[in-house]
């Protein structure tokens, strides 16, 4: 009874301090390889945000700079809506609810569908089920996996994490499920992507040097420029075709005192030119700053929850040419919430 007692103190202590991870927040976009093809037209581009009751799916159009509703439901939000690499392929994930039930994360009914980026056109796909935590993340341009995390039935200190890997059709390629435990392995997490930060024309390097704040540099040849220091970590990076550099830090954790604030403080996006050594482009506060480039623009969701948005920046001159504001809030991949840690 009492080494029962003391399994059950370990789980919980363990997922307090990792909260509840049910997007695809972590490793997804800052661990992918993409050089974004900036000639590529494109009219239109799919986001998440409050359609009626719940988060759906919206559509809009470069041209009209309208959205409009393309999926929506009264029992399922959208959790995850993901783009692959090149742009040509997503899917979302629903769920019926998420959040905690004391320490516990939870995520009920998870399901999936296909969306066919050049017609709009989504696909049902199957119910995944029910866990703690929900993570997505490409496996490549045409293949894309779903890992759920849940307790084992029968033994306490038991998590079973699921792992299903599917093709941009929808079928399933393959289904494992591996159990870790608690007290010998810890809580399983992702495996991260490796990716390097060379540039398109291969001339210049984008790396982090971490110690007691995170450091982000550019290399040419011997040459070593320090381009920012923060306590921010690494969130998304991408070149542009003309070797421009974007990347975003984030800082969502407890210890980040503005959290819960009225103007938190937790992420930055920037534009980084190494040709001439200068930052173009900056915008910092609440939010986590998800990001697209399409058609030479970049478009950035930024704020939480009922107050988040998405701007539309023009690459070319660095103007906003628009802004979406869905009442209910709007974002790249999701709607952003702040963390809940149990404060």
């Amino acid at each position: 009874m009492v080494m029962c007692r003391f399994f059950f103190f370990l789980l919980i202590v363990m997922l307090s301090l990792i909260g509840c991870r049910n997007k695809d927040d972590i490793p997804n976009s800052a661990e992918k390889k993409t050089i974004i093809n900036e000639k590529a037209a494109r009219d239109a581009f799919y986001f998440v945000g409050k359609a009626l009751y719940t988060p759906g799916i919206y559509k809009y159009s470069f041209d009209s700079k309208k959205r409009k509703i393309i999926w929506s439901s009264k029992n399922q939000r959208v959790i995850v809506l993901s783009y692959s690499d090149n742009l040509k392929n997503a899917f979302f994930i629903t769920a019926k609810s998420y959040g905690k039930l004391g320490v516990f994360p939870f995520v009920e009914k998870i399901r999936l569908y296909t969306l066919e980026t050049q017609t709009g056109k989504i696909n049902f796909v199957k119910v995944i089920g029910s866990g703690m935590e929900v993570y997505t993340q490409w496996e490549t341009d045409d293949t894309f996996s779903i890992i759920l995390n849940s307790l084992d039935e029968n033994i306490a200190t038991y998590v079973n994490q699921q792992k299903q890997i599917f093709n941009v059709f929808g079928k399933l390629l393959r289904d494992e499920t591996k159990t870790y435990d608690l007290t010998a392995d810890g809580y399983p997490s992702l495996t991260k992507k490796e990716r390097d930060g060379l540039s398109p024309n291969a001339k210049y390097f984008f790396a982090v040097r971490t110690d007691s704040i995170n450091v982000y540099t550019i290399s040419s040849g011997k040459e070593n420029k320090e381009i920012i220091s923060t306590t921010q970590a690494l969130r998304q990076f991408e070149w542009t075709e003309r070797n421009k550099l974007i990347f975003t830090t984030a800082d969502l954790m407890p210890e980040n005192k503005t959290l819960y604030s009225k103007n938190p403080e937790t992420t930055k996006l920037i534009i980084y030119s190494p040709e001439t050594d200068e930052i173009l482009k900056f915008w910092e506060g609440g939010g986590v700053k998800n990001f697209l480039i399409m058609n030479s623009k970049l478009i950035f969701d930024t704020g939480f929850e009922n107050v988040s948005k998405i701007n539309l920046i023009d690459l070319e001159t660095f103007k906003q040419f628009d802004v979406i504001k869905i009442q209910g809030g709007c974002g790249i991949k999701y709607i952003p919430e702040i963390p809940d840690y149990g404060n």
